[in-house]
């Protein structure tokens, strides 16, 4: 009796080699073919219509799992290439059917054979015509003579019209290149599979999750993983390069030339390109790059392979992960130390296999650390120690006690009254110097917000508000009534939401050149301070100044990150040189917002002193 071996359908959506015109316009934008192996028949082949591609592939892979053609058997396995497309067809197929991301090369042999079968038969064909797939021609914003869209009041021809030919040209050649690659990792998948089956599979043991990393898996399989002493390509070039075309010579030619580094992003150009440095061999490339210029900013880390070819540079490769600088900063430093080069690496060393699969290891180890260390709670303190809770006492006024209740705040040690120009209902209480680190100036531990009615004490911990409560009512005595007591954790959601939506005002000058005193007071404090954050080792020696430089490189990523909360809790400066900081669940929920993300990439503190 025959062995039954497993059925797998593997499918996708494509691009198709063709278009079908009616004289009018091209309705056809795509192929969605599933094929069965190892029998190799293919089970749906349909072309997709310009409005109908939402959810095509899935739609007719159920049509064909209820009406499969003659000589097919039910799929014990579906493969796709891409996660997101897994994830839609696992949810319509349900658990009854494994589904797996792989590279689907069967779906490229399948419309090679399609173009070859045109090819001989194109003569007998007829209407519609069939002509080949071109890239979409280019359409000026408006007539060449027209003003500009910019607003210059040149014509557009003497203006962007010569720039915006040459980005459409740019991106069709991208556009193109990427094709190409995608259709030559397919094949040389296809390729690996007949020639070295389970041995080349072990490519598989440099990531944790291979399906998950398979934008960089795949090609890290042909191009940099070694079986038998040489990459896939290699042995693709013996054996097959002579049926190359010269674009395909070409492009796998950029390829072995390529190399998989850790590249920190110096630049962006939101939708249209990045500017990555190598942080091993100090090599700069500018990439055009669509979606990733959409999401990364600068000082992310990525682990790629950046391909030049002709006068551009491509990402073809790279892992879905990116690193903040801290933890890419770690990958580096060990692997110069297994290289044992301090200094600029040269690309040979990068291209070597060992190194390559030594590098996504490290990659992924720190991946797994820099999620432990965001599942850590943080604990978050003022500088008095106490756990911060942002705490508003609220209190009823007599009728016409204002007055007198505002000269009995003033009047109080350590309150700092409204001056001329300055909201008349704020009084800060302040207190000389700080519990935890050296500053010539004063901490301040609360407000008081005095209305005709209400009176409003707000501070940043349980603690504190007792204290403050006591002294105002002392001082105020019967004309203040308790009412209530609220508090606000400055972590839960609603808060930082509320931070993050604020509108960015831009902060007057005066603001600016505070901040900046205040910096150069902070940094002037550092060499000083007791703070624990601060690097064990001087900056003088070259593991200090490394720190140092991670630190400062995450600083500014964050910083630009929450830049709406931390504008929102920017000071404004009166005529009269007071400082306003605004309320303090403002405040403290941005800094707490900035604190938080630094946490999950600093290693150490579990607790920080905020204010």
């Amino acid at each position: 009796m025959g062995v039954r071996h497993d059925c797998e359908w593997n499918g996708g959506q494509v691009s198709p080699p063709f278009s079908v015109e009616d004289g009018t316009d091209v309705g056809l934008a795509a192929l969605v073919v599933w094929m069965e192996a190892p029998s190799g028949l293919a089970v749906a082949c349909e072309a997709i219509g310009s409005g109908d591609v939402g959810g095509a592939v899935t739609r007719v892979l159920l049509a064909a799992l209820e009406q499969p053609p003659a000589g097919s058997r039910r799929p014990d396995r579906i493969r796709v290439a891409d996660a997101s497309l897994a994830a839609e067809v696992r949810a319509a197929v349900g658990w009854a059917i494994r589904v797996a991301v792989w590279p689907t090369p069967e779906i490229d042999v399948f419309l090679d054979a399609m173009l070859d079968s045109m090819a001989d038969e194109r003569s007998d064909l007829g209407e519609p015509d069939i002509a080949p797939a071109t890239g979409l021609p280019f359409q000026p914003k408006v007539g060449r003579n027209a003003p500009c869209p910019c607003g210059s009041g040149h014509k557009y021809k003497k203006c962007h019209l010569p720039l915006d030919e040459a980005e459409h040209a740019a991106t069709h050649t991208r556009s193109r290149l990427h094709a190409l690659d995608g259709r030559m990792v397919r094949t040389l998948t296809n390729f690996a599979e007949r020639r070295f089956g389970d041995t080349w599979m072990r490519f598989e043991d440099d990531f944790e999750d291979p399906d998950e990393a398979v934008q960089l898996a795949a090609p890290w399989s042909v191009y940099g993983f070694r079986v038998d002493g040489q990459t896939i390509v290699e042995a693709y070039l013996e054996t097959r390069g002579t049926r190359c075309s010269a674009d395909e010579r070409a492009w796998l030619a950029a390829q072995q030339a390529a190399w998989l580094a850790v590249w920190e992003v110096i630049a962006v150009d939101p939708g249209t390109s990045l500017t990555l440095r190598d942080l091993l061999s100090g090599e700069t490339r500018h990439v055009g790059e669509v979606s990733g210029s959409q999401t990364l900013v600068v000082r992310d880390a990525l682990l790629a392979r950046v391909v030049d070819h002709d006068d551009g540079a491509l990402l073809c490769g790279s892992h879905p992960r990116p690193l903040p600088p801290f933890d890419a900063a770690e990958v580096v430093r060990r692997a110069r130390g297994r290289l044992r080069r301090k200094r600029a690496v040269p690309v040979e060393r990068l291209r070597e296999a060992a190194f390559g699969s030594y590098l996504i290891r490290r990659w992924e180890d720190a991946m797994v650390e820099l999620d432990v260390r965001s599942s850590i709670p943080l604990e978050l303190r003022n500088t008095d120690g106490d756990p911060l809770l942002l705490t508003t006492d609220h209190f009823a006024i007599t009728p016409d006690a204002r007055p007198t209740i505002e000269r009995q705040l003033a009047a109080l040690d350590g309150v700092d009254p409204p001056g001329p120009g300055e909201d008349p209902s704020v009084f800060t209480f302040l207190r000389p110097g700080s519990q935890t680190h050296a500053s010539p100036g004063a901490t301040v531990v609360g407000h008081a917000w005095v209305t005709d009615t209400t009176l409003r004490l707000e501070t940043n911990s349980r603690k504190r508000a007792d204290a403050l409560r006591t002294r105002v009512e002392n001082a105020c005595g019967e004309p203040i009534r308790y009412r209530i007591r609220e508090h606000t954790d400055p972590r839960s959601p609603k808060v930082a939401a509320d931070v993050r939506a604020a509108p960015p005002a831009p902060p007057p000058p005066e603001a600016e050149q505070f901040l900046l005193e205040f910096k150069q007071r902070h940094y002037a404090l550092g060499a000083t301070s007791r703070c624990r954050r601060w690097p064990a080792r001087p900056p003088g020696q070259q593991s200090g100044r490394r720190r140092v430089a991670s630190t400062s490189t995450y600083c500014s990523r964050t910083w630009k990150t929450t830049s709406s909360g931390l504008r929102a809790a920017r000071p404004s400066i009166s005529p009269s040189s007071g400082v306003s900081y605004g309320s303090t669940e403002t405040r403290s929920s941005a800094l707490v917002e900035l604190v938080s993300a630094a946490h999950a990439c600093w290693p150490v503190p579990s607790m920080l002193a905020l204010c």
